[in-house]
């Protein structure tokens, strides 16, 4: 589209302001208001009209339409308190749909990353490399919008709790907290960057609750939580409580659980024993001594050891 001369302009129409006014008379000459012509304009369908716009919704002219948002958002709020509340709450509608669409559909299929049934766990869920892929998949594909906005209300919180964690935690419980293994130092100039990566895990473990709550089949935190609630002795009313907040799996899922991996283990000894050369287990027996007399008495039996050539 060729631009005109300036010098074609009429003088009395060279100034911003000027042409504004100009727009509106004519606007208001066919019964149009500035609001009614934005409309008209995203909205109709006309090819000559469509083709006007194009560059509005297009990644090249994102720019330019984000600072007509930002301008909008600034005369909005410019009036006063219920501008702003106003303006709040149209955002929170958009994150309201946002957050809604987020995460998979209960008929989606299982997906094998953050889906898990606890009759066919294995080992390597545990491993560092799962968790990961699930983490990545957590922030990537199953919650990203609920995952930035909550780590961008964590991380600009930092700074203020850098002096009070520093006075309340000694040198000796800065190393029981690094509960993920992180091998980070410890020392003043690292608060910031331990600070940062409890802000993630915490905004990585909100997004799992929520999933979880949301579809009890996007259960991969649950899971690891509830057997290793589970192997630390916590009692099932603690873990009820656990799984009514989203945190961890039922106490019946964390037993199927366990008997998969007991499975798993059962399989990798029957190798090892069937692999093995000589082997000399434990065994009991009542009342009966070897050869070389080798046992230990414990209460009513003896245990001990088949000793070498027998």
């Amino acid at each position: 589209m060729s631009k005109s001369n300036p010098k074609d302009i009429p003088e009395h129409l060279r100034l911003e302001h000027q042409k504004i006014l100009q727009i509106w008379n004519v606007m208001k000459s066919i019964n149009l208001t500035p609001e009614l012509f934005i409309l008209a304009f995203l909205k109709n369908e006309h090819i000559e009209v469509n083709i006007r716009r194009a560059m509005w919704g297009a990644p090249d002219g994102w720019n330019s339409t984000r600072t007509v948002l930002d301008h909008i958002r600034g005369v909005v709020c410019n009036n006063g308190i219920e501008g702003i509340d106003n303006w709040r709450n149209y955002i929170l509608e958009e994150a309201k749909g946002y957050v809604t669409s987020e995460g998979p559909k209960s008929h989606d299929p299982r997906e094998g990353v953050t889906w898990f049934s606890a009759n066919t766990v294995e080992p390597s869920f545990f491993s560092p490399e799962s968790r990961a892929a699930r983490d990545q998949h957590l922030t990537t594909t199953g919650s990203p919008f609920l995952y930035q906005l909550l780590r961008s209300k964590l991380g600009r919180n930092v700074e203020d709790t850098l002096d009070e964690d520093r006075v309340e935690l000694s040198e000796d419980l800065r190393d029981l907290i690094d509960l993920e293994g992180d091998t980070l130092p410890h020392g003043p100039a690292s608060e910031g960057t331990r600070r940062e990566r409890r802000a993630v895990s915490v905004a990585l473990g909100a997004c799992s609750m929520t999933g979880f709550v949301c579809n009890r089949r996007d259960n991969g935190l649950q899971l690891a939580n509830a057997v290793t609630l589970l192997a630390c002795g916590v009692t099932e009313r603690v873990n009820s409580y656990f799984h009514w907040l989203g945190l961890a799996s039922s106490r019946k899922t964390a037993l199927m659980a366990l008997a998969s991996l007991g499975r798993f283990a059962k399989q990798k000894i029957i190798h090892k024993i069937k692999s093995a050369g000589a082997l000399r287990p434990l065994i009991c027996i009542d009342n009966i001594d070897f050869v070389f007399g080798e046992f230990e008495t414990f209460k009513n039996s003896c245990y001990g050891y088949w000793p070498t050539g027998c």
